[in-house]
């Protein structure tokens, strides 16, 4: 059985020498660096945008029109099911006016507990003094 031997390479970007991952091999052309690998794909990429110029062009247009079919056909759907904004509304009202009150009786009931607890820790705090003075 034959042993592979791992042999150095030098990065492309920062010219230092590396052991490639076995996973890849000779293939590997820059260290773990990550500015080393950063670099490598900004000059992949920009290599690839010179070798093919017009990828991007005319893309635009046609997102833009699919975009707009899109809203136009969500707002066809809406418009079926006839929901106005004062519709919208009124839900929102009537769902404030169902909570509102639950939630003043809530602050209200909390209010009455603090209002109690800092009565009993006077009272306590009273009795303490009481307690150390007769004694």
């Amino acid at each position: 059985m034959k042993e592979r031997i791992k042999s150095a390479k030098v990065c492309i970007i920062c010219k230092e020498p590396f052991i490639p991952d076995p996973r890849v091999g000779d293939r590997q052309k820059v260290c773990n660096n990550l500015y080393c690998k950063r670099e490598r794909k900004r000059l992949s990429q920009k290599k690839w945008l010179s070798q093919n110029p017009d990828y991007f062009k005319g893309r635009y247009p046609f997102l833009k029109e699919q975009i707009l079919k899109n809203q136009r056909k969500r707002r066809n759907r809406h418009s079926s099911i006839n929901i106005t904004q004062n519709d919208i509304q009124d839900k929102l009202t009537f769902n404030n006016n169902k909570v509102l009150p639950l939630l003043n009786k809530t602050l209200a009931i909390q209010d009455e507990l603090s209002s109690i607890i800092t009565r009993c820790k006077r009272y306590l705090v009273n009795t303490q003094k009481l307690i150390y003075k007769t004694s």
